[in-house]
Formats: C-alpha cells, structure tokens, sequence
C-alpha cells in the first residue's frame, strides 16, 4: 500500500508582526498550498520553510516566528485535525530545498525501505514546472508525484522570474552532474 506525504511550501508570512501578530487577511498563499495538499489526504505533512533566506534556522528582526511555524500555529488554531500530521521544522529556505529536505524527512518515515510513496506538492500553475524538476532530481523513482494546483496570488514579478529561476537551476544540476562525472572517472 502507497503511502501519501504531502509537502507544503512557504509562501510569506501568515500572521503579522513577523509570525507573532494577527492572521493575514486575506489569507496568504502558504494557506492555499497547505489546503491544497490536504485535500489529498495525506498521512503526513512535512513544511520546512525558515525565517529568511539568510538564516533559515534563526530568528530574524523581521521574522520572529519561522514560515513551518507560522503554518504549525495556524494549523494548531484553526484546522486542528492535521495537527498530529504535521511535521514541521525551520530548517531551509528555497522551493529546491525545501522539496530536498522534506523528500529526505520522507524517506526517514519509510521504516521498511520498500514502501513508495504518493509525493504531493502544490503551489500555483506558474511555480509547478519547477516542483515538477526537483522532485524527478530528488524523488527515488518507485515514488509516484502529484503536483496539484493551488490558487493564489502570484505576482507580475513572480510569474517573470519563474522562467530565469528554471535555467538557473537547470545550469546547476548540469554543472553538479559534470563534476560527478569527472569525479567517477577520476576513480577509475
């Protein structure tokens, strides 16, 4: 039997003041994320978003309470029947790293080591051609992925910057693949 994990993305903040004030209205796109995974009814889900692209462990002037917290917080005070499904921990920063790092907490609840996974991700039709690379760099390959798309606002500047951050990402994977395979032959 599959099991389904969802992974939630952070979006901004959802409550004021830095994570400590009051909810966002209207609600921010990390909520429509969430809810959109978990519409799928996932046995778990993983968000480690951070405090800030600086320091995704620390605490910042401008972000006191980190994104995966912020969601934990909302969760805990409005959806709470996925409170006991929700893991969430402020250990990254970045869409590429965020799916790495929640692949990888993933694989440690995979007990037996044989059992695939369902991987579900959701975010806006704009941001989904990136999910969908770093989940076939990432995802072990008897894991079957379901981007699902999330509704919420994107801005001008984000839908422009989504094709710039595509090449970037695709120039890094192809400089990391080159180094391993000069290491590889080095070996030999």
């Amino acid at each position: 039997m599959k099991k389904i994990v969802g992974i939630s993305l952070g979006f901004g903040d959802i409550y004021d003041e830095g994570g400590i004030g009051k909810l966002h209205q209207p609600l921010d796109g990390s909520i429509a994320r969430f809810n959109a995974v978990a519409k799928c009814k996932p046995e778990l889900i993983i968000c480690t978003a951070g405090y800030s692209r600086k320091s995704p462990t620390a605490p910042s002037k401008e972000r006191k309470l980190s994104l995966a917290h912020q969601l934990n917080r909302y969760v805990t005070e409005y959806d709470q029947k996925w409170e006991h499904r929700l893991f969430t921990r402020p250990l990254c920063w970045s869409t590429r790293n965020e799916i790495r790092v929640g692949i990888k907490i993933a694989k440690c609840r995979d007990i037996d080591g044989v059992t695939p996974f369902v991987l579900v991700i959701a975010s806006n039709l704009t941001h989904l051609p990136r999910i969908c690379m770093y989940t076939k760099l990432y995802a072990p390959k008897n894991w079957r992925v379901k981007l699902v798309r999330a509704r919420h606002h994107f801005s001008v500047l984000d839908h422009s910057l989504e094709p710039p951050k595509i090449a970037r990402d695709i120039i890094y994977i192809v400089k990391v693949l080159w180094r391993l395979r000069r290491y590889q032959a080095a070996l030999r």
